[in-house]
């Protein structure tokens, strides 16, 4: 890091202002992660600038972080192999997020998804039966199971049972809906 420390440390004290650095450092022969701000106040003579600031520890931070990051890979990547339909909304409908089953069923990208509402995907009927079901989920209650008929891009009709699940937030507040679905049509027909 000392290149990169050096290079940064240079860029400061050209312009005057705040700075933020992080960079590594060896303790008892352990790496440290170490974040140093501050402010560099410009001279009028040349080699007097003045820096200030404060330096802390934050490997523990770090690490933290890089574990919540790969913690969130692998969950993101058994969610994303999942052959259920998978959907988040927020309470007022709006689609948060789909995994590629639930993309690939409705034939739309897993992107073109968020920030739609749930009412962009499902028929008007089935939506406003869906609205009605999710008043329904209260404490202790947490899921419901819904079916579904969908009619596939080819004209075809599908079936999937859905779990809808509320995700709760202080005061028994839902924050959002999971769906969780299955084909079924193999069974209904």
């Amino acid at each position: 890091d000392i290149t990169r420390v050096r290079e940064m440390w240079s860029r400061i004290t050209v312009q005057a202002g705040w700075f933020d650095l992080e960079f590594r450092v060896i303790v008892d022969e352990q790496i440290r992660w170490v974040k140093k701000s501050g402010y560099c106040l410009k001279s009028k003579n040349p080699g007097s600038d003045i820096v200030t600031g404060v330096m802390a520890d934050v490997s523990d931070e770090k690490d933290f972080s890089e574990k919540l990051y790969n913690s969130q890979q692998f969950f993101k990547a058994i969610i994303e192999d999942q052959s259920e339909l998978i959907c988040r909304i927020s309470p007022g409908g709006s689609i948060t997020f789909v995994n590629r089953a639930f993309a690939k069923f409705f034939g739309v990208s897993a992107e073109s998804f968020n920030k739609h509402l749930l009412n962009a995907v499902f028929p008007e009927k089935d939506y406003n039966k869906i609205r009605k079901l999710l008043h329904c989920i209260k404490p202790p209650k947490h899921f419901i199971n819904y079916e579904q008929r969908v009619i596939r891009d080819d004209g075809s009709p599908s079936y999937v049972h859905w779990t809808i699940r509320a995700i709760y937030g202080k005061d028994d507040i839902p924050e959002e809906y999971q769906f969780v679905g299955r084909d079924v049509t193999e069974v209904e027909t």
